[in-house]
């Protein structure tokens, strides 16, 4: 007597080991069973994730251009930081969007990329910060040939921040609560004294360094 035939589809749609159950009412007559794997039946999701924001830091009014870099990324992706929709989004590849901050409160925020309903985010992943504010310059006055150890306080400072004078860039930059310096060569007169952290956001104060000849 020839077998009989049963066989019981089933598409899967998640990863891992699968079960399949056919009912035989064929009593005591001979039966043959085939498992066939089909690759690709139903729709696996596919979760973005977001690994690195660069740069991570910027101006609370938004407009920073950022890159973010993770898997799984796809056209029409959407990217949000702090729960606000960036701008300019462009998903370069499946492992890079570009696009704009929108504004935010200072302080570190979550970025996320959602890619057809799924959604992967980075805590933390950008943070707002404040411009700094040049508040004085301690001493204000120093000689044209530069040299002149200062004291610039204020508010805001970042590591990495660079400091110039009349356009002209100190030496010796060391930031903490206030920055220290060292004052370049530059002409008689006052000039403005400005810190620009390293997200590109800038203070200044308008003559708050006079250079001076020797002697005077």
């Amino acid at each position: 007597m020839s077998p009989t035939y049963i066989s019981e589809a089933k598409a899967a749609t998640a990863t891992g080991i699968q079960t399949a159950t056919a009912n035989w009412t064929g009593g005591n007559t001979p039966w043959f069973g085939v498992i066939v794997p089909l690759i690709g039946v139903g729709a696996w999701p596919v979760v973005p994730t977001v690994s690195s924001v660069e740069p991570n830091s910027g101006a609370t009014a938004g407009g920073t251009a950022v890159t973010i870099t993770g898997p799984n990324f796809a056209t029409r992706a959407t990217l949000t930081i702090g729960g606000t929709a960036a701008t300019n989004v462009v998903v370069m590849d499946s492992t890079s969007i570009t696009a704009t901050t929108p504004a935010g409160a200072a302080g570190a925020a979550t970025v996320a990329v959602t890619v057809n309903g799924q959604t992967g985010s980075l805590a933390n992943g950008f943070t707002y910060t404040d411009p700094p504010t040049v508040r004085n310059v301690s001493p204000s006055s120093g000689s044209t040939a530069g040299g002149t150890s200062v004291t610039i306080r204020g508010t805001n400072f970042v590591a990495g921040a660079t400091v110039t004078f009349g356009g002209m860039a100190a030496r010796n930059v060391v930031v903490a609560s206030s920055i220290t310096a060292t004052t370049p060569a530059g002409s008689a007169g006052a000039v403005t004294v400005t810190v620009t952290n390293p997200s590109g956001q800038s203070g200044t104060l308008a003559n708050g360094f006079t250079y001076k000849f020797r002697g005077q």
